[in-house]
């Protein structure tokens, strides 16, 4: 259990898991052997923050995605940074890059991962995202 909301599978704590930013604390309430236990989880800042695209959407496959921090304040999320980019994959081919930072989807800011997943939640179709590389922005479309 996470919060209010139990997990109940494997897939269930592998998606609430990847929408989880460094430095989040919480309580957790899991079963071992038949027996109850509590315990408090905080994220830290390692490389398993980095994810698969795929588990966001189907167009950032062959990417890994990351939580990117304002480099004078690491408490600060900017967006979501493209870490390792494959160059046969459906990510290449739209044009995103490594050192892309994804900072909109669909016309609404995005500060983290969970704020893309959430857009990718809310897109019907295809995701809209806005894209900074260096001092440029470009708009892309991807599947979502």
């Amino acid at each position: 259990r996470r919060g209010e909301r139990p997990i109940r599978s494997g897939n269930d704590f592998r998606a609430r898991a990847a929408v989880v930013m460094v430095g989040d604390r919480f309580a957790v309430e899991y079963y071992r052997d038949g027996v109850r236990r509590e315990g408090r989880i905080e994220v830290g800042d390692t490389e398993y923050e980095r994810v698969p695209g795929e588990r966001i959407a189907r167009g950032f496959t062959g990417a890994r995605l990351q939580n990117a921090r304002a480099a004078d304040d690491p408490e600060t999320a900017i967006g979501v940074a493209l870490v390792a980019v494959a160059q046969s994959s459906a990510t290449w081919q739209v044009g995103l890059r490594v050192g892309d930072l994804i900072v909109a989807a669909n016309g609404r800011p995005v500060r983290n991962m969970t704020e893309l997943a959430q857009a990718v939640k809310r897109s019907p179709r295809a995701l809209a995202v806005r894209v900074r590389r260096g001092d440029l922005f470009y708009d892309l479309r991807l599947p979502r």
